[in-house]
């Protein structure tokens, strides 16, 4: 490969943001202003990567268990109810029993944190959103409100959801806890846990 090549190479995947400087091109082609010769991994084109947003989903449970992870979202709107992060975490830590409403909301929670985190969901998947959001209405969820929906008219969807949340269908699961970038840094002892 020519020097002029070379150049114009990892020119262009700086500009993309593709190259750090000291990095290599692919195939070990040194930049020009670095002497490191040390091949990367393949490059892939399409979307930028973004380490805080991951294209990738985790559960309930998870969104329940890891409030630091909401790193960039205040509030959500289940059917035309909007919740803060405090209502939502009740939401999520209330017992769904027999309240088909709960068990949607817990689904519909978890999706929503996904997507509006990076997730990029099929076309079932936002359908079945919306379809849930309509269902919901202006229902308010326990224990903040007292509303409840019959568990047959919400099953397909909270089925359809949590396929969705669990990885089964769509981009799939994170493969940690990770996947999620928290708002602020992990600790080292957070750290050595997620390799143990």
């Amino acid at each position: 490969m020519s020097r002029r090549i070379r150049r114009v190479t990892a020119s262009i995947l700086t500009a993309c943001g593709l190259l750090a400087i000291g990095s290599v091109v692919p195939d070990g082609v040194a930049r020009a202003d670095s002497a490191v010769t040390t091949p990367l991994p393949p490059l892939t084109c399409g979307k930028p990567i973004h380490p805080r947003i991951p294209n990738c989903t985790v559960t309930a449970a998870y969104w329940r268990n890891h409030p630091e992870s909401w790193s960039r979202v205040e509030s959500i709107t289940l059917g035309q109810v909007s919740y803060d992060q405090v209502q939502l975490l009740t939401i999520l830590d209330h017992p769904p029993r027999r309240n088909g409403l709960v068990q949607l909301a817990h689904q519909l929670i978890a999706a929503k944190l996904n997507v509006m985190l990076g997730a990029e969901p099929p076309a079932e998947v936002a359908a079945a959103i919306t379809r849930a959001d309509a269902l919901i209405g202006s229902l308010v969820v326990l224990p903040i409100g007292s509303d409840n929906l019959p568990l047959c008219r919400v099953w397909p969807l909270v089925s359809t959801l949590r396929l969705f949340n669990e990885g089964f269908i769509g981009p799939g699961r994170c493969p940690h806890a990770g996947g999620i970038t928290p708002a602020s840094s992990p600790t080292w002892g957070a750290l050595k846990t997620i390799y143990r």
